[in-house]
């Protein structure tokens, strides 16, 4: 899967990617303190459909920002895992709706994040922040790819997730 790298990006760094597709949940004007509910709910379902060969991952897990209201910390994302090939139509599965989505093929800023993911919000900031002093700008749709798949007795400091923003520049 495109998206990882083999070694994390302990500071900015821009890639080029090609179009990826995904299987998704989709959820609408979510507030971010409500999220880890949403991922309790749709990553079980993930996880059922690869056991039945329904749905075929081809990379770990990701979180894609759609948009989020600065004013009432609520969002639109898509929860799910890159596949191989685009669904061709929606599947549904223990009460959860997967639906095609696809990135473009485009200029990304990424960086690496190690930690509990209650510091992604930090993590967000300072990417963002560096963006800036680089002359760089969201040009769409920010995600996360959770490279480390948590697990009860894993160590949160070891626990990757990369931080990708498509990007322009300030001067575009």
């Amino acid at each position: 899967m495109s998206f990882v790298t083999s070694a994390p990006a302990t500071s900015m760094r821009r890639v080029q990617l090609p179009e990826t597709h995904f299987a998704v949940v989709r959820a609408f004007d979510v507030s971010l303190g409500d999220i880890g509910q949403l991922f309790d709910s749709a990553f079980p379902a993930c996880a059922r459909a690869f056991a039945t060969g329904i749905l075929v991952p081809d990379g770990p897990a990701i979180c894609r920002y759609l948009r989020i209201d600065a004013e009432t910390d609520n969002c639109d994302l898509e929860i799910g895992f890159p596949v191989a090939s685009a669904l061709s139509q929606p599947v549904q599965l223990d009460g959860q709706e997967f639906v095609p989505s696809c990135t473009p093929a485009a200029e990304y800023a990424m960086q690496t994040y190690f930690g509990f993911y209650d510091g992604l919000n930090q993590a967000w900031s300072a990417f963002v922040s560096t963006m800036a002093a680089n002359g760089l700008q969201p040009a769409g749709p920010c995600l996360e790819c959770y490279v480390t798949e948590p697990a009860p007795d894993l160590d949160p400091a070891t626990m990757r997730t990369d931080l990708y923003c498509p990007v322009e520049s300030i001067a575009d």
